[in-house]
């Protein structure tokens, strides 16, 4: 039976809607479950299953959905072309047959059409991609069928400075305003809510040792930090190595770091004590300049 979260998020008639949580939070079964619904439930439905990369897509989320339809009636697919982008032939309740297609994000997928589809971890792409599927939800439906287009996306927390926090919240990590607004019907699983699908321990056995950044988002759900590239060091936490408020200090140097910035220049102020740490203690940023 779905979780608490889980029912809310299939249930609810956002047109697009994004499953936010930590890992082993059942992200991907969540919004698998809500297109595979549709395709049981809406005649003439054209839907996809999507990922960044579509191997990976093959890995995971195509699997996931095979067992969920397969769970329902053996004899449910009824046609399958195996050649990318995958498609199957689903057998919908009222005997119509619709179509699922799988796709991969990284080359922009052009000349389709659909009514819902869903992501699976949304944070590996960028805003563009993610707007140009939904310019294609306009696929046709039967006569008096009501279309019931949208999308559903499922992603580990990405930091504050990433899209998806500006689509899902309304503001950006600044606290201004972001320009296109709140546009994602967001819902967070609570730590816990899925325990009993996992196997015994799983958070004691598999986060034992990782750093404070990485147990914010992937055990606890939190919005946080994601480096690119390799981080400074693997052992950077944020408790032990950062500190608000840093007052200046004029026996101290003070150093000015600028980024000329193309409508956003930025100046930090900076100094370092006699134990070599970095003290930011200011910054100027411009904006629309």
């Amino acid at each position: 039976r779905p979780r608490i979260t889980q029912g809310k998020f299939i249930n609810s008639p956002a047109r697009f809607k994004a499953y936010k949580g930590m890992a082993g939070a059942a992200k991907t079964s969540t919004i698998v479950a809500a297109d595979i619904l549709r395709a049981f439930l809406q005649p003439g439905y054209k839907g996809f299953i999507a990922r960044f990369n579509y191997n990976d897509l093959m890995g995971k989320a195509a699997q996931r959905a095979e067992e969920m339809i397969l769970r329902v009636s053996p004899t449910a697919i009824v046609q399958r072309d195996k050649t990318p982008p995958m498609r199957w032939w689903i057998q919908a309740f009222d005997g119509s047959v619709n179509e699922l297609m799988f796709i991969g994000l990284k080359d922009y997928p052009g000349g389709y059409e659909w009514h819902h589809g869903c992501v699976d971890e949304a944070d590996e792409c960028d805003l563009r991609t993610i707007q140009g599927l939904r310019s294609r939800l306009r696929a046709p439906s039967p006569p008096g069928v009501s279309p019931d287009y949208g999308l559903s996306i499922a992603f580990n927390p990405p930091d504050e400075t990433h899209w998806l926090y500006e689509a899902c919240t309304g503001m950006k990590h600044d606290g201004k305003r972001a320009d296109g607004g709140k546009w994602l019907e967001l819902f967070e699983p609570s730590e816990g809510e899925n325990d009993e699908n996992l196997p015994p321990n799983y958070y004691v056995d598999n986060f034992a040792g990782m750093p404070e950044d990485m147990l914010a988002r992937l055990k606890h759900g939190k919005w946080g930090a994601n480096f690119t590239g390799d981080p400074v060091y693997p052992q950077f936490s944020a408790r032990l190595h950062l500190v608000d408020n840093i007052a200046f200090d004029d026996s101290l140097p003070l150093i000015r770091f600028w980024d000329f910035g193309y409508r956003r220049p930025a100046c930090i102020f900076v100094q370092m004590d006699e134990e070599y740490r970095i003290r930011v203690v200011a910054e100027i940023l411009g904006e629309n300049e």
